[in-house]
């Protein structure tokens, strides 16, 4: 066996075939794969964005419940009510559509609408006109209030799905593609 001197260049080796062929098949493989992860990591991280939108949203959601059903039942607006109200209202402006934030700030208004009758007013009852003119404001506020409250589950709903922004993968795709298809068919196929 001759030495080979140093710098010149290495002999080459005969490889068989299929060597050769899987080193051709390996960098597009790997790209592949790559590509796969990533699109998996872009779909989790997606995914993460859609369930956090979801835990504001219902957060929001949870808060004007309750702060509707707490006047509801007292038929009166406390300051801390009307604090929460607030709150939950400024949150909601970026969280929900037109739809859905056009019903809260009607929920707001009312809530900022009501105003507390004294006691030496209620008792009293100097300024008739007055007194009937409150009675009136803080009825037609409670009636707000309490609408909202029964319409918050539908005018809610769209907002508290999590499939609305579900990417679906290939695979689910196809199958969707592929039940509407059979779905167009005249006849039921064998």
């Amino acid at each position: 066996m001759a030495s080979q001197a140093f710098g010149s260049p290495p002999q080459e080796v005969d490889m068989p075939v299929w060597i050769q062929v899987l080193q051709a098949l390996l960098t597009p493989a790997i790209a592949v794969a790559v590509s796969v992860i990533a699109f998996m990591q872009w779909r989790t991280a997606h995914q993460k964005v859609v369930l956090d939108l979801f835990d504001r949203r219902l957060k929001v959601y949870n808060e004007l419940e309750e702060i509707a059903a707490e006047i509801e039942i007292s038929r009166a607006v406390t300051d801390q009510a009307a604090a929460r109200s607030r709150q939950a209202f400024l949150q909601a402006k970026f969280l929900f559509g037109a739809d859905a934030f056009g019903e809260i700030n009607k929920f707001y208004k009312a809530v900022r609408r009501f105003r507390r009758i004294p006691t030496a007013t209620a008792l009293y009852n100097s300024e008739q006109e007055n007194f009937n003119a409150m009675i009136s404001t803080n009825s037609s506020a409670i009636e707000t209030i309490t609408n909202f409250r029964q319409q918050m589950p539908d005018t809610f709903e769209a907002y508290m799905r999590m499939d609305q922004k579900l990417v679906r993968t290939p695979l689910e795709w196809l199958a969707d593609s592929n039940r509407r298809r059979l779905s167009y068919a005249d006849e039921k196929q064998q």
